[in-house]
């Protein structure tokens, strides 16, 4: 078996660390009513996992390095015996189940009563296909800081998500589209705003006049960003419809709220 190079030791030393301490401190999180039971057991089982898969790689690997200094025994006990438990029984399959971050990729801690702990709980939950938790903690944080435009971006991306796996009540639509709205007026430079109203306009609301000016928009503002695919293809998409159709008299001009873009449809 390959020996772990000095920097990799590092890493997963820092990262069992981190796990075990997470494992600890949900432990007390959930003794003093921080957390719900549901949000205690999947960050539960997905620390758990994650730390059964480091030990099984540090287990593997050159071990001469020193390592980090230990958790005191007092408060990692149920930890370890947790991990030991897990490792036999299938944690790689439960930490996709859950949907975890990648090896290598961020760890948060954050269970506590903040905007950024119930905006990572939402996360995991949505990657978990749990939109009910996970509309429920981007509430929570809304609740908390309701001025960021990012979680109204993310609370319309989870409704969008649930009307396109087949819910077609015109709630879901009004209530994404609402929060984009409220999206923009607090950050008119947020771009996956931009990206998001353009789907809903154009693409759920079949209104591509109007839609189209968004994605545009988003293009300009991120030409290189997340959802540069997506909004390509849907003005692609619109843009062949229009093709097929007969143009308005004239033509029609719209621009989005806030952008700098004009599509002219029709000439």
């Amino acid at each position: 078996m390959a020996k772990l190079n000095p920097q990799r030791r590092i890493e997963l030393e820092t990262e069992r660390e981190f796990l075990l301490h997470s494992l600890s401190d949900l432990e007390t999180e959930r003794d003093e009513g921080g957390i719900d039971t549901a949000t205690f057991e999947t960050l539960h089982s997905d620390y758990t996992a994650r730390a059964a898969i480091v030990l099984r790689a540090l287990a593997g690997g050159d071990d001469e390095r020193p390592k980090a200094p230990p958790i005191p025994k007092s408060k990692r006990m149920l930890a370890l015996a947790a991990v030991i438990l897990f490792a036999g029984i299938g944690a790689f399959s439960l930490t996709k189940a859950v949907g975890t971050r990648a090896p290598g990729g961020p760890l948060t801690g954050n269970s506590a009563n903040t905007y950024e702990g119930h905006m990572d709980t939402a996360a995991r939950f949505a990657d978990a296909r749990d939109p009910k938790h996970a509309l429920q903690e981007y509430q929570k944080a809304q609740a908390l800081d309701p001025t960021r435009a990012e979680v109204h971006v993310e609370i319309a991306k989870l409704l969008i998500s649930q009307i396109k796996a087949g819910d077609s009540s015109p709630k879901l639509l009004d209530a994404a589209d609402a929060a984009l709205n409220r999206a923009l007026q607090l950050d008119a430079k947020y771009a996956p705003a931009y990206a998001f109203k353009g789907v809903v306009t154009a693409s759920l609301r079949h209104d591509s006049l109007k839609g189209v000016p968004f994605l545009l928009e988003y293009l300009r503002l991120a030409p290189h960003g997340a959802y540069t695919n997506m909004a390509q293809r849907v003005v692609s998409d619109a843009a062949n419809a229009a093709t097929t159709t007969t143009g308005a008299p004239g033509g029609a001009t719209t621009t989005a709220p806030g952008a700098t873009t004009t599509t002219t449809v029709g000439k």
